[in-house]
């Protein structure tokens, strides 16, 4: 019996190890949602600029890169500043920052340091006053979204798509 609880021991102590740096990533501080060429991300403290690939959700997923370049202030270049939305957007943790981009962005993902971005799938739907955004890695959670709208809108989501 003792050498049945020495054994279970040993093994659970070799079996523990933290997650290697380079496959974890915080999830609120390098992936944020993106409308148009201003990423809303959870990081008020990128350092610029910096590289930034994007997920372009209305068009299958396609990927290609950019640069985000500095903060952005105003609704004149970040529609989630426009004022009916500006303050819940804020609210909900964002700080938001201009895209350089040679390619045209609407609805996007928007990554910072993630490797091999075509691993994961990404998602996006609407509830009623928004757009919810999710990011998986083999059918798990990895991240999600959500850009207030400040009008009604048609819901999309489903209850599984909110999980």
């Amino acid at each position: 019996m003792k050498q049945l609880l020495r054994f279970s021991t040993v093994l659970l102590l070799t079996s523990c190890h933290a997650i290697p740096e380079s496959n974890h990533h915080s999830g609120f501080r390098d992936i944020g949602w993106m409308h148009g060429k201003c990423l809303a991300i959870k990081n008020s403290k990128l350092k610029l600029p910096v590289e930034v690939t994007v997920v372009h959700l209305e068009n299958s997923n396609q990927i290609t890169q950019g640069h985000v370049t500095n903060k952005a202030t105003s609704a004149d270049n970040c529609y989630a500043l426009t004022e009916d939305r500006k303050q819940i957007n804020i609210d909900n943790g964002y700080s938001f920052y201009q895209v350089s981009s040679e390619s045209d962005i609407g609805l996007a993902i928007g990554l910072i340091h993630i490797p091999e971005p075509q691993k994961y799938s990404y998602h996006y739907c609407t509830t009623s006053e928004g757009i919810q955004y999710s990011m998986k890695l083999q059918g798990n959670s990895v991240w999600q979204g959500y850009y207030y709208l400040g009008y009604d809108s048609e819901e999309t989501c489903s209850a599984e798509a909110n999980h």
